[in-house]
């Protein structure tokens, strides 16, 4: 059965052409917009044919009638089960395993994820052509979108966020950018290589955990060249483990370790916006275990206030109960924390950043001018606090490294930390993240707040 599309015309298009409406208010195609004219009811106003020129009034109804394309379609022929991570009208995701080719060539007939999906699509009876919005290599794994119409893969075409987790030959720390050209020397080939001569290609990356041989990286790939991520790291003399195409010595995997691990877009018909993540292959995950990749950095926002101002009591009360004296953590304020962490969000010379796992902030950091002048030292790591149940994980070595590449930004060439002398694991991580002890600092009278300063040099 053929998708029918409706929309309401907004106050915006009184009195516009339908063409309008449809080219610039809900980005209709122009190869789309000529096959719906040429097909019988193709464009209704309010359940009536309509032409284009026609005009539009606010609260009308527009009906766009997609054509058939089973006439099309993909060959049916590969029986395998899918994992379907999201499906309606208009969208089909799933979880492509590596070793699948996307599509039928020479080498693979009747066996390519396309194959797969036609078969799926035509035993729930819709139209079997395979249209993907980007594509994954063979020996890539992860989320894959199908648009089940031209229009919503048109609408779509260009819009897709794209995540990738990959685990490199070689160790990584902290956050960065690869921006190196990317070119093919041999036409006949799909090898790439990295070049001056190439297409501007520009990967930026963020050290999940190493074991001092490998790297876990989250990857977001800014532009979408052939082969990207593999020819960037390779050129670093860190190929992809198991990408012996890029150089890879390590044979613990029969492919590249490269996974889609998310994609967040609009959905091209209601609008909503829609995050869909797919688990990271048990033999890749092996490569760095116990890693949750499900964390995310982000500078704070407004809304997050209270939570912070909760998380700064939660972790008080793990690190100090028996340090502080009990009144001083039963009578904490939590909205006077929440009306502190808004005051620290405006200010232009300081930046917040959390860390999250889904709907719950688990950690934050601040950096910049500090609260506490200390010495002539302009910039500062300060508050920088992880939940006790999420401690071991690397979340503080990716708050410290993101902090350090901020202040650094800035020119500075050394900050300082401040923490409880008492907060020994604090004091432990500073130390073995390179700072130097410069002083311990008595607040008045009240030893419990003694701090620790160490300087670190960039």
């Amino acid at each position: 059965m053929p998708r029918v599309l409706e929309f309401t015309v907004p106050a915006s298009y009184e009195g516009k052409k339908v063409r309008e409406f449809l080219r610039n208010g809900v980005q209709v195609s122009a190869r789309l917009l000529r096959a719906l004219k040429n097909q019988p009811d193709g464009i209704c106003r309010n359940g009536s044919a309509v032409h284009t020129v026609d005009l539009l009034h606010e609260g009308d109804r527009l009906q766009l009638t997609l054509p058939d394309e089973k006439e099309h379609g993909t060959r049916a022929t590969l029986p395998m089960p899918l994992d379907v991570l999201y499906e309606d009208d208009d969208l089909l995701i799933v979880n492509k395993p590596a070793g699948l080719a996307m599509h039928e060539t020479h080498n693979h007939q009747g066996d390519a994820l396309s194959n797969a999906v036609a078969y799926y699509l035509q035993q729930h009876g819709r139209s079997a052509v395979f249209r993907t919005v980007g594509r994954l290599d063979k020996g890539t794994s992860g989320v894959v979108l199908c648009a089940l119409n031209k229009y919503s893969a048109a609408k779509l075409a260009g819009h897709i966020q794209k995540e990738y987790l990959a685990v490199a030959g070689g160790v990584y720390e902290g956050y960065g950018t690869i921006d190196v050209p990317i070119y093919r020397p041999d036409p006949n080939k799909t090898l790439r290589a990295a070049g001056a001569d190439g297409d501007r290609a520009v990967t930026h990356w963020e050290a999940l955990r190493s074991d001092g041989q490998v790297t876990l990286l989250r990857v977001q790939p800014e532009t979408g060249r052939t082969h990207q991520i593999r020819v960037h790291f390779a050129h670093l003399g860190t190929p992809l483990v198991g990408d012996d195409m890029y150089g890879s010595r390590d044979t613990r995997l029969t492919h590249q370790a490269l996974h889609c691990a998310r994609i967040r877009f609009t959905h091209p018909v209601t609008g909503e916006m829609l995050d869909i993540s797919a688990p990271t292959p048990t033999d890749m995950a092996a490569l760095v275990p116990n890693v949750r990749t499900d964390i995310y950095i982000r500078e704070a926002k407004t809304s997050d206030c209270g939570a912070l101002a909760r998380l700064k009591r939660r972790v008080w009360e793990e690190t100090y109960r028996g340090i502080y004296p009990d009144e001083k953590l039963d009578n904490f304020d939590e909205d006077a924390q929440a009306q502190a962490f808004a005051d620290l969000l405006v200010r232009e010379d300081v930046r917040l950043f959390v860390a999250e796992a889904g709907d719950e902030i688990i950690a934050y950091m601040a950096c910049g001018a500090p609260r506490r002048p200390f010495g002539d030292f302009k910039q500062e790591i300060g508050l920088l606090y992880v939940r006790k149940d999420h401690q071991g994980q690397g979340l503080g070595r990716r708050l410290f490294s993101l902090g350090k590449a901020k202040i650094a930004e800035s020119g500075a060439q050394e900050f300082f930390i401040s923490c409880n002398l008492y907060n020994l694991p604090a004091r432990g991580f500073y130390e073995k993240m390179g700072s130097v002890l410069a002083g311990v600092f008595l607040d008045g009278n009240d030893k419990s707040n003694a701090q620790v300063k160490y300087v670190y040099r960039i």
